[in-house]
């Protein structure tokens, strides 16, 4: 099939916006769910039988490195959102979306660890007590809290691109969680849903090269019409 003029810019314009959606397809977007399950304490702020819904924005292109303290480095990305839903707390100023920041370490998610561990939500600097929160208007406060699995879906070192396949489909393992003083379970079990979100300039580029192919057709139907 010979291709006309303007189809082959499309085409072109096409292959153009593949080739640097592998290096970078946009942001990547981690969310997962989980109920905890009261152990002991004073659950202050209503979370025994609510639901926590966690939304990850990840906009690096590639995983940054960090000393994994024997001589190696660990792949990792520092999120650049996290979002938090709470619903069914029996505090209803609890219940809502809330956007997340650590007083103590950014959040970050690491796909494979030098002990064969994938993270979401882990400080930066791999703390054993995870990332601090606080959420609400009653500032409740979330420690010990690092979601993670042993079994990582990916192994990509430093320097390597950000794929939705590294986190996609993560079972996370069993992990406490301590909710303004109050120990629950959670987390065993939950799955992580990965996708890409492409940046606003790869859907233009594509409209760019649908446009411009069809002008061509157009203008190639208006000739063939022309008496």
């Amino acid at each position: 099939m010979k291709l006309n003029p303007y189809t082959t810019t499309a085409l072109l314009a096409l292959s153009a916006l593949a080739v640097s959606g592998s290096a970078q397809a946009g942001v990547l977007i981690l969310d997962f769910s989980f109920q905890p399950t009261y152990v002991s304490g004073t659950d202050t702020a209503g979370m025994q039988g609510s639901t926590l819904t966690f939304s990850v924005s990840v906009d690096q292109a590639t995983y940054s490195s960090y000393s994994d303290g024997g001589g190696g480095f660990v792949p990792f990305a520092l999120a650049s959102a996290v979002s938090l839903t709470v619903t069914g707390s029996s505090v209803p100023a609890n219940n809502g979306v809330w956007s997340l920041t650590s007083p103590s370490d950014p959040f970050a998610v690491i796909p494979s660890d030098q002990y064969g561990n994938a993270y979401v939500l882990l400080g930066y600097n791999g703390g054993a007590s995870g990332v601090d929160f606080h959420f609400g208007p009653s500032s409740a406060s979330v420690v010990n809290f690092a979601a993670y699995s042993g079994t990582p879906a990916a192994s990509p070192a430093p320097g390597d691109a950000v794929k939705a396949s590294d986190f996609n489909g993560l079972v996370l393992g069993e992990r406490d969680v301590v909710i303004n003083g109050t120990f629950f379970n959670g987390l065993a079990g939950t799955v992580v849903h990965a996708t890409m979100v492409p940046e606003p300039t790869t859907y233009a580029v594509a409209a760019g090269a649908g446009l411009l192919a069809f002008a061509g057709w157009r203008r190639r139907g208006a000739r063939a019409t022309r008496p």
